[in-house]
């Protein structure tokens, strides 16, 4: 609907909308759409804007100098995006919910890996209260926090976490981030055994009894590498070139086994991967067994 002085486009799906050569528009009507930018600062009679329910992530209304009605409510506007205040003092100001501010990568940060949340530390002079949860709704305490840039170390490894942030100068709101689960930094993948060496595909002298794995993560931070097996004693790995090498035991029953590989790292990490396989403890054919490594492929 569009008179004189307003416009109204909520309900219509709109992914920009210009509204800079209309400096004598007082009322604008945009909720319920899909804009990620709004450009008022030409719309210097502006009385009223709603524009809730979008993707807006940043609203600049400094020049509405005549603004008394401003809904903003459900966009992704944070503190550091906010409009401070309304140039009309006892106007309507609402501006919560906001969406949760994305981080990590694909829902994980890495033990020890930075999150930034630095550009909410403080707002107009006042400071934002970060609170971190875990999925259970417990709090959990970062091993680092620093004017608003946070870290978790090992101890927090396995667990999903989230902050909650609020500060006095937008008392209505309360800002989330996404959860994210805290990994390790590297990782172990077994190239031989895995878990599809079951009863009837086992493993025996004829296909290789050696143990291979991959490491996947900063090798230069790798200290070294134990293995062992069935819950026995530790076993210096060999590690070259990204890959743990390890050769079963020779007296080594026929059955049912598990293999255990620690990966040591030098910031204090301990990494541990297992994996169940079956053994055959004879020789396949005549003559004298080989080892067959099998293709690895260099990380």
């Amino acid at each position: 609907m569009l008179g004189s002085n307003l416009l109204d486009c909520t309900y219509n799906q709109l992914t920009s909308l210009d509204v800079t050569n209309c400096s004598g528009l007082q009322q604008l009507y945009c909720e319920e759409d899909w804009l990620s930018d709004l450009d008022v600062t030409n719309c210097s009679a502006l009385q009223e804007l709603y524009c809730t329910n979008n993707q807006l992530s940043s609203l600049d209304v400094s020049s509405c100098t005549k603004l008394a009605t401003l809904y903003c409510a459900s966009n992704q506007l944070t503190f550091a995006d906010l409009p401070s205040a309304l140039p009309i003092s006892g106007g309507t100001y609402s501006y919560a919910p906001q969406a949760d501010i994305e981080i990590g990568s694909d829902g994980v940060i890495v033990a020890g890996g930075e999150i930034d949340l630095s550009d909410q530390a403080t707002v107009g002079g006042a400071d934002t209260v970060f609170r971190w949860y875990d999925d259970a709704g417990a709090t959990v305490t970062p091993a680092t926090a620093d004017g608003g840039r946070f870290a978790f170390g090992w101890e927090s490894v396995g667990k999903t976490v989230h902050c909650e942030m609020t500060n006095s100068a937008y008392p209505n709101l309360t800002l989330k981030t996404t959860s994210v689960r805290i990994d390790p930094t590297h990782q172990l993948a077994f190239i031989k055994p895995t878990a599809a060496n079951d009863q009837s595909n086992p493993l025996n002298i004829n296909s290789g009894s050696l143990v291979i794995a991959r490491i996947d993560g900063d090798l230069s931070a790798v200290d070294g590498a134990t293995i062992s097996v069935d819950g026995g004693e530790e076993q210096q790995a060999a590690v070259t070139g990204g890959i743990v090498y390890y050769l079963l035991p020779a007296d080594l029953e026929s059955g049912q086994h598990t293999i255990t590989i620690e990966l040591t790292t030098n910031d204090g990490g301990r990494i541990l991967a297992s994996v169940s396989f079956h053994w055959d403890s004879y020789r396949r054919g005549f003559g004298f067994g080989r080892f067959d490594f099998g293709d690895v492929d260099e990380p």
